[in-house]
């Protein structure tokens, strides 16, 4: 018997493994690159606003912003786990006004919040400026690099896919090949999927370096977020409101959700447990403008 193309069914599905396990090594590497640009300038010093970005993204800036308000009294911690405005406060900058705004009308619970923010010029030029010092990957190219490293699976996928069609017309066994078709296309469709973590090798040495450095106050919120609030009190407070979730420790990694800037679930946390920049598991924490509905000490 003839084989299509000079190559046996079995030869073809090893040949289609070979490929696989080229494709998956491309993959690895274009991933990998997107995570290593060349720092062309040293990392400037960071303030605690771009810790926090790096730390969790734009819902770690927003629970610093927060954190600042109620530490200024511009923000009141409720026993219902709820935060709310102060009559007359003004928040510092842009950031700091859409977290009064959002609590403006009534008392919210600090991951609503963060989710009516999404984002804002304040945080994309935060973001931009450590993207420029190559400390994280933007969206685009994170998104870019997801595409470009499944070029070789969908090479690898079409000519397997053309083999099928040629096998199946000539009535030659393609079932082996089927299956292996059909994770192909799985695997592409997973690793589409899957975020590429958004901060670099050089932001990961910068978020570790700023760790040595910052001991207390709003630093540790912009490291672990309003979990690590100083003040104790209001931590309790809004912890009771029962909806929230009192946890300690920084995400080892985090990526954009859809969006421009936003965090979200992109790889394993530390063991504190406190992932994605808290995206909701940490506002249990917070406060020092009031707690309980009173001026909180």
């Amino acid at each position: 018997m003839e084989h299509p193309w000079g190559i046996s069914g079995p030869e073809f599905l090893w040949l289609y493994a070979a490929g696989l396990a080229v494709a998956l090594a491309w993959l690895i590497v274009t991933r990998t690159r997107a995570r290593r640009p060349r720092q062309i300038e040293p990392t400037p010093p960071l303030d605690l606003e771009s810790v926090a970005f790096l730390s969790g993204g734009s819902r770690r800036v927003i629970e610093l912003a927060i954190g600042r308000l109620l530490e200024a009294g511009a923000l009141r911690a409720n026993r219902s786990g709820t935060i709310s405005a102060v009559k007359g406060s003004q928040g510092n900058d842009p950031v700091e006004a859409a977290v009064l705004g959002a609590v403006a009308a009534r008392s919210r619970q600090v991951r609503t919040v963060i989710s009516s923010i999404r984002s804002s010029e304040r945080i994309e030029r935060i973001a931009d400026e450590l993207a420029a010092h190559q400390l994280v990957v933007t969206p685009r190219v994170a998104a870019s690099a997801r595409r470009k490293a499944v070029l070789g699976l969908v090479l690898v996928l079409v000519i397997g896919a053309v083999r099928f069609v040629n096998g199946a017309v000539k009535s030659l066994p393609v079932s082996y090949l089927a299956f292996e078709l059909i994770a192909t296309l799985a695997l592409i469709v997973i690793l589409l999927k899957r975020p590429i973590r958004a901060r670099t090798v050089h932001g990961d040495r910068a978020l570790e370096s700023a760790r040595t450095t910052i001991a207390d106050g709003l630093g540790l919120v912009a490291l672990f977020g309003l979990a690590m609030f100083p003040n104790e009190a209001v931590r309790s407070a809004l912890s009771a409101g029962g909806k929230a979730r009192v946890s300690s420790g920084s995400s080892s990694s985090w990526s954009y959700a859809p969006g421009v800037y936003i965090a979200s679930c992109g790889g394993s946390t530390s063991s504190g447990g406190s992932s994605c920049g808290s995206s909701g598991g940490s506002s249990c924490g917070g406060g020092g403008g009031g707690c309980g509905g009173g001026g909180g000490g």
